[in-house]
């Protein structure tokens, strides 16, 4: 996580690690607890991309990527 502001990953990383952290809880592993957390923050990027930000439109180039 970023110090000062926020990261700018792209749709295909977002969605890959939201994946990812996905297979980690369904398997149950220890580190579910940190991925529950992880989709937690991906959802909301996704959701950011989506329909946008109080001060920011959506990203309609990227809304491919994520759906």
């Amino acid at each position: 996580m970023p110090l000062f502001g926020k990261s700018h990953k792209s749709a295909p990383d977002i969605v890959k690690n939201l994946r990812d952290a996905l297979l980690l809880i369904e398997r149950g592993d220890k580190k579910s607890d940190k991925a529950v957390e992880e989709v937690y923050r991906y959802l909301q990027a996704v959701k950011l991309i989506i329909y946008g930000g109080e001060n920011q439109e959506p990203h309609t180039e990227q809304v491919w990527f994520v759906c």
